[in-house]
């Protein structure tokens, strides 16, 4: 990033006003969360971003497990351990994994591949590689509404999608 640009940007965060207080809910200005909400309007991406729905289904996860783990009295890890997990676990086998078409085709399982709205429009990787399987595959490439955590803020249109891709399997 050039050092006229970082300039430019810091001086937009600066005059920046960015309440922190979203449908009550008090957001931590030191949580990523919080600073990624904060950074998008300085770079003019708001509208591309649904960032207060994001932002409500953020809240309302964070504080459905936290009373969990409160019930419960697990306790949390702490953020490096759970980085490592992440990165080693789940991140790198994500990433490296190919799906045997063949094998697949084989199973005489119908499958749908889904993407969301929002990164369909947009044409995300995600999508594109959902594309390419869904055709690779012979299935059907389903739209859910919205973004990735659409089943959180529109909970009734992702059940009646979901309703209907379970009712198109059972034919």
């Amino acid at each position: 990033m050039s050092r006229r640009l970082r300039i430019r940007l810091l001086h937009r965060i600066e005059s920046l006003q960015f309440d922190t207080r979203i449908s009550g809910a008090e957001l931590p200005v030191d949580r990523a969360d919080s600073l990624i909400a904060m950074l998008l309007p300085a770079l003019n991406l708001v509208a591309e971003l649904p960032v207060r729905k994001l932002a409500r289904a953020q809240i309302r996860a964070n504080e459905y497990t936290k009373s969990r783990r409160e019930q419960s009295g697990e306790h949390c890890i702490n953020n490096k351990v759970a980085a490592g997990v992440l990165v080693k676990l789940e991140l790198l086998p994500v990433t490296n994994y190919l799906p045997d078409v063949e094998l697949i085709k084989k199973n005489e399982v119908r499958v749908f591949i889904a993407v969301g709205e929002w990164a369909l429009e947009r044409k995300t990787r995600y999508v594109q590689a959902a594309q390419i399987l869904a055709e690779k595959l012979g299935c059907e490439l389903v739209t859910f509404p919205s973004h990735h955590g659409s089943y959180m803020d529109m909970p009734e249109e992702w059940a009646a999608t979901l309703r209907n891709v379970l009712h198109k399997a059972e034919e």
